[in-house]
């Protein structure tokens, strides 16, 4: 991802983030000297402008990890800010820091978790880092959709050799309806989570043409490593992908995609 040209694009993400975090606030637990992670930051404004007012006063501090170098160069040059510190990190990893297990008190993340290719691996690791009585929320994509648009984009030859195909989700299968909110429920309950939350938010977003692909890329890993002159072509196999998997509507003359967004939290 490539958080300049995200900032540009993610109001509707923004959107979506206020509502849910106004409604988080009443089942949070704060104690003194708390330690929150948060993963999956992206330019930070959801972060500064929506997360970090709810936390208390004397938090201990805010750990923000991104698996993308340029979002955390982005991080660090944009927001400084006393007991703030971003990392690179995949949360899919092998071998967390050993200073991040048994870490933390609260550990968020929003519209982030689709991304991981493996969930199992993903909770796993937040678990780890989380603390015996901490809580953790995410909000993330569960109708494939993000799936969907790499898997087509991965068909696409010059897509391949970016190994697009590295970033789909290992509950994917083409052709298939897999229930993916069920499947994330049932890894939170095998791995010993008690779920305080879970269920579904369904909504949709609405984009003119000329909206999309830039919409769309700016969530991408990023394209960094295409041809200054190959990008036009990169960016309409993106506008024809998306527009492939909306549906239009014709009397706002706009593509509609159905999203549908799990919420889960844990104590």
């Amino acid at each position: 991802m490539i958080a300049s040209v995200y900032s540009k694009n993610n109001c509707r993400q923004y959107s979506h983030n206020e509502r849910i975090i106004e409604n988080l606030k009443k089942h949070l637990k704060w104690n003194e000297s708390d330690r929150i992670l948060e993963i999956g930051v992206g330019d930070g404004k959801s972060t500064t402008d929506l997360l970090f007012p709810i936390f208390p006063k004397n938090f201990r501090e805010y750990v923000g990890i991104d698996i993308s170098q340029n979002t955390i160069e982005y991080l660090k040059s944009h927001i400084k800010l006393d007991k703030c510190n971003f990392y690179e990190m995949d949360v899919c990893c092998d071998r967390l820091p050993e200073e991040f297990e048994n870490r933390f008190d609260h550990i968020f993340s929003f519209h982030c978790l689709h991304w991981a290719r493996y969930p199992r691996k993903a909770l796993e690791n937040i678990k780890k880092m989380l603390k015996s009585e901490g809580q953790f929320f995410g909000t993330f994509l569960i109708n494939g959709i993000c799936d969907k648009l790499l898997f087509k984009l991965s068909q696409i030859p010059r897509w391949r050799e970016h190994g697009y195909g590295k970033y789909i989700s290992t509950f994917f299968q083409e052709n298939s309806s897999n229930d993916y909110f069920e499947m994330w429920k049932n890894l939170f309950e095998n791995l010993g989570f008690n779920l305080q939350l879970a269920h579904v938010d369904k909504f949709v977003l609405n984009f003119a043409k000329e909206e999309i692909a830039d919409f769309v890329i700016a969530f991408l890993p990023t394209l960094s490593a295409v041809k200054k002159e190959d990008l036009k072509d990169y960016t309409l196999d993106v506008e024809n992908v998306a527009i492939s998997i909306s549906e239009f509507d014709e009397n706002k003359e706009t593509y509609k995609f159905h999203m549908e967004a799990a919420i889960f939290m844990t104590s």
